[in-house]
This record gives C-alpha cells, sequence and structure tokens, in this order.
C-alpha cells in the first residue's frame, strides 16, 4: 500500500508471535507518505516513530525502518454476525480470513470506490420490508450492522478502472457483472478502518484483499438474472410520474448557472 496517491501511503506490519491477548490487536498501519518504496511482503522489519490515529485507526508515523528478514503470519479467522459494533478494533491491521460463505449485500459505491458490502448467511434486506416500524425494525437493523463488511480494493481512488470486485475473479464488466446474492468464501485480505478516500465513503472497517486478482477475492455467481420476469397474477396497474423538476423557477442572474430557486 506504499506510494503517492491514491495508495495508502504505507504498509501493515502484524507481530510473528503476537501479545497472547485476543482483545488486543497484533497489527497496526506504518504511515511513510507519499513516495515510499520501502518494503515487500513477507520482509520482517523494526519500525520505530510516533504513535497515533488517522480517521480513527491506530498508526506508526515512520521515523526508521530496518530490515531484519523474512517471514509470514498466517490469518485470523473473523466470523460474522460479530458479537459487538467495536469488536473488529482487536483485529485491525491484521491478516484476516472470512471463513464463512458471505453474500453481496450492497454494492452502491462499487463503481466509485471500488468497495462491496457482505453478509453472513444471506443478503440483509431492509427491517422495514419484513418487520414493522418502530421497535423491531430498529432491533433488526442493529442485527444487520453486526452482519455485515466492507470488501475494498488497494486504492483510494474514485471511479476506478479497472473495478476489480467482480465474478471469478477478472474485473468488472458488461459481460462479468457482481449481482445481490452473489458469494464469496473464504477472503483473505488485511483489516483496516479508514474511508475510501472521500467523506462520502464513510470511516468503516474494510477488507483489504491480498491479490484481489489471484483466487483471494473471487466472487461466484449464487444469483443469476431470470430469463424473464414472472407473470402477473393480478389486474392492478401502478403508474408513476418524477415531479422532482416539474415546476421549477431559475433565478436568471448573468452568470454561467441557472440555478433553480424554488
Amino acid at each position: 500500500y506504499e506510494g503517492a496517491s491514491p495508495a495508502l501511503h504505507g504498509f501493515f506490519i502484524q507481530d510473528l508471535t503476537g501479545d497472547g491477548d485476543p482483545a488486543t490487536s497484533d497489527g497496526i498501519f506504518v504511515f511513510e507518505g507519499s513516495n515510499a518504496n520501502t518494503v515487500a511482503l513477507g520482509d520482517v522489519v523494526r519500525v520505530t516513530g510516533t504513535a497515533g490515529e488517522n480517521q480513527g485507526q491506530s498508526q506508526i508515523s515512520v521515523g526508521s525502518i530496518v530490515a531484519c528478514g523474512t517471514g509470514s503470519v498466517d490469518p485470523t479467522d473473523v466470523e460474522f454476525p460479530v458479537p459487538s459494533a467495536d469488536y473488529l478494533e482487536q483485529y485491525e491491521g491484521m491478516l484476516v480470513r472470512l471463513p464463512d460463505v458471505m453474500y453481496v449485500t450492497e454494492h452502491f459505491q462499487l463503481g466509485r470506490f471500488g468497495q462491496v458490502v457482505v453478509s453472513s448467511d444471506a443478503r440483509l434486506v431492509q427491517p422495514t420490508n419484513v418487520v414493522a416500524p418502530g421497535a423491531d425494525a430498529l432491533a433488526l437493523q442493529a442485527a444487520n450492522n453486526l452482519n455485515r463488511i466492507i470488501i475494498d480494493d488497494a486504492s483510494q481512488n474514485q471511479n476506478p478502472d479497472p473495478i476489480l470486485f467482480s465474478r471469478d475473479g477478472t474485473p468488472l464488466s458488461a459481460s462479468n457483472t457482481l449481482r445481490g446474492g452473489d458469494t464469496i468464501t473464504a477472503a483473505v485480505g488485511v483489516l483496516n478502518y479508514t474511508w475510501a478516500g472521500n467523506s462520502a465513503s464513510g470511516n468503516a472497517y474494510r477488507l483489504r484483499p491480498i491479490q484481489a486478482l489471484n483466487g483471494y477475492c473471487d466472487f461466484e455467481p449464487a444469483n443469476p438474472r431470470p430469463e424473464a420476469p414472472a407473470e402477473g397474477s393480478g389486474t392492478l396497474r401502478v403508474g408513476a410520474l418524477n415531479v422532482l423538476n416539474y415546476f421549477n423557477t431559475f433565478d436568471g442572474l448573468p452568470d454561467n448557472v441557472d440555478n433553480c430557486t424554488n
């Protein structure tokens, strides 16, 4: 994750043995700046610097990096739903694996930020689509919040090209799309907490897959598009009209934009 924008400007390190406390993370992000190209995957390093946080993520602003050889760590399994909203903090900065089948439950920001939301067991539904508004809907929403994680690409770029997350480990295209309900199994990556380069993406826990196009983030087509809509059995027809811009009044000012005032 080193290099100039839209990279993350650094890399993640993880203790080879850990501190023996499952409630605390054994990994952390090392912030280098824009132009560094210091390490490679598997390097063992000793880092000194200043501890701090950026957008809620713990990090070390690097002072020095000393190479000490090579090594590896095994990913830690993280299962969903998680028991609490802050549960994932104990894995922040670590190499993790989602061992279960996860379902694409939202891809609204796939095109803009290269990210997709997945959940366990099935796609998440809007609470008021299945329960009454009020206490029941709030309870279901709280449960949904514990059963979702963002899978994000390695970049903070907006409108990435190509978009990495699609079916069969190849980029998104008109003939190789990603549908809600498609699945991914045993995704491996670094868990971090940040945005995707713009406040519109929001700060959240994100799985940054390792080698996203080499089998670690391989979505499978589990929800094929129907060949045709099902035959309707009723006689009711619904019509709609978008009147958002139906009654516009413009300011008429002598500038480059005719702003709507109503």
